[in-house]
């Protein structure tokens, strides 16, 4: 078991992200979180719950608690395996919205919830196929945005190839995406993948497919279009010691709370160094390149772009700071938007068993 709590003073020069009125404030985070975990030689599970309490300075109306809480549980045979996992969110949409589709969407409370089944079998040494299915319930507290459902079913295979250094894998998926104004997505992908380890610290991946996908507004007597896209992903992984690298660039759709299906370029770098023994530098950085799968509501390009430097110092055994600096910017056909956010918090651990 692992608890802890965090204090977090935040400075931001645009709370909502606006491309005109920039309001400024300070923000005050308290966290305490949990997690714990069970592992047997045939079971494992884990829950957790992290709860987040926000004062502003400038706009108590934006005051919330943001929650966090996941569970997960597998069982292992000789060859099967078999998962089911679920979390659920209460935040903001400027929060793990953004970071997952880079779509900036106006300032509202949302709550999402998410379970999923994974069901694996080992056919030999070094093939393995797996069926997995992902719903997702999505509610926001203004109708300007749309709530959605979505489901997806994906069939996974990877055979491993010579010393396990080598991995060949498919991915054949199905998804339909769904808002309560009538705008209903289906969508097919198939998917081929390469990994290669070339040393026990360093690991190439590629996967590159196609998908199709039918959109329909306006029920079954709307409005219907259809597109095709690539799917693909390619990421590198360097670790030594003291530190590690990654770079990463995918190409997906996303459901979103503009009511639309979305196609996402995301390209990240993240970094770690030990400066010390005690202090730790990193940086990450994504891009976002978004536009709208269908046509049929107009034109929805945007890019979004990240960086943020930090730097961390363990101060004693159960008590650690961290600082760090996160730019953001946004460009769309009707204008631009930029933020800055200055952030010091303290991390003290109090309780951490096996």
């Amino acid at each position: 078991m692992a608890s802890d709590v965090v204090l977090q003073e935040e400075y931001q020069d645009n709370v909502f992200f606006s491309q005109t009125a920039k309001e400024r404030t300070w923000l005050t985070t308290v966290a305490p979180s949990v997690e714990a975990r069970y592992v047997s030689e045939r079971a494992s599970a884990a829950g957790g719950a992290r709860l987040e309490g926000r004062a502003y300075s400038r706009d108590g109306g934006l005051n919330t608690v943001t929650q966090f809480y996941t569970a997960s549980a597998e069982r292992r045979g000789e060859r099967a395996t078999g998962g089911v996992s679920g979390n659920m969110i209460w935040d903001t949409t400027l929060d793990t919205e953004l970071r997952q589709t880079g779509v900036v969407l106006d300032r509202h409370r949302r709550a999402s919830a998410t379970g999923g089944v994974d069901l694996g079998y080992a056919l030999t040494e070094r093939t393995e196929t797996s069926l997995v299915y992902r719903y997702t319930d999505t509610r926001y507290d203004t109708a300007r945005l749309a709530d959605y459902i979505d489901h997806e079913v994906q069939w996974n295979t990877q055979q491993a190839l010579s010393e396990a250094r080598h991995a060949l894998g498919a991915v054949i998926a199905a998804s339909v995406f769904q808002t309560d104004s009538s705008y209903r997505s289906r969508e097919l992908s198939a998917v081929a993948s390469y990994t290669h380890h070339v040393s026990e610290s360093f690991e190439a991946a590629l996967s590159v497919g196609f998908r199709q996908t039918r959109v329909r507004i306006g029920g079954d007597l709307g409005a219907t279009a259809s597109d095709t896209g690539v799917v693909s992903e390619a990421s590198l992984t360097r670790q030594w010691d003291g530190g590690s690298l990654s770079l990463a660039v995918n190409r997906k759709t996303n459901p979103s709370g503009a009511g639309r299906l979305v196609e996402t370029t995301h390209g990240s770098l993240h970094g770690v160094y030990a400066v010390t023994d005690r202090a730790t530098a990193t940086f990450d950085a994504d891009w976002y390149g978004n536009s709208a799968v269908d046509s049929l509501g107009g034109n929805a390009d945007s890019t979004l772009a990240r960086l943020e430097p930090g730097l961390g110092w363990r101060v004693g055994e159960r008590l650690t700071f961290a600082a760090a600096y996160t730019y953001l910017r946004q460009r769309t056909e009707t204008g631009d938007a930029a933020a800055n956010r200055v952030m010091a918090r303290l991390t003290y651990e109090w309780n951490r068993s096996e």
